[in-house]
């Protein structure tokens, strides 16, 4: 493992300072998505409740993605090695990056982004408010509307303080 870490290492280089033509860091631009999403999302949940908050994901989280990408001057994603959208399963090399983040936040020295090439990763780590859809005790109901929406879900059963996935930020296109 120290080998594969000590690799995984050198191909990723830590905090870049790079910004977009508009002047937003990669950092501020995965940043802003965060804020944009979990702000929608803590709303949702607080008001209407989490089979709300799990309809909003399906609706309005991508088209809420795309729009931040638009005024970041970024191309924004999110990634996961345990997927409820399919679309969001990490690529191979997104996967090692993953186990680094993991093992970075097992060791209490997470980053607040990690690159690789051009590309920035910012870590999404769970918090208490996150397990009402992410956790492992969900209600009937919200676990039935997700097996609706989501019938290859992965991202049930986290703990607070895990590793959910990361927010990728890109050159734009």
């Amino acid at each position: 493992m120290k080998v594969f870490g000590f690799g995984i290492v050198c191909f990723i280089s830590i905090c870049t300072l790079a910004q977009s033509p508009e002047g937003v860091t990669p950092q501020e631009a995965g940043q802003q998505l965060v804020k944009r999403l979990g702000g929608t999302l803590k709303e949702k949940l607080s008001t209407d409740g989490p089979i709300a908050a799990i309809a909003f994901c399906s609706e309005q989280a991508q088209a809420l993605t795309v729009e931040t990408a638009a005024n970041s001057g970024y191309a924004l994603s999110r990634v996961t090695d345990r997927p409820r959208n399919v679309a969001n399963r990490a690529n191979e090399s997104e996967m090692k990056l993953i186990q680094v983040v993991q093992a970075d936040l097992a060791a209490g020295q997470i980053k607040p982004s990690y690159s690789m090439g051009e590309v920035t990763y910012l870590p999404l780590v769970t918090k208490p408010l996150c397990l009402n859809c992410h956790g492992a005790q969900l209600i009937p109901e919200l676990e039935a509307r997700i097996r609706e929406l989501y019938p290859e879900d992965q991202a049930t059963g986290y703990k607070v303080d895990q590793l959910r996935g990361l927010v990728k930020v890109a050159p734009a296109e």
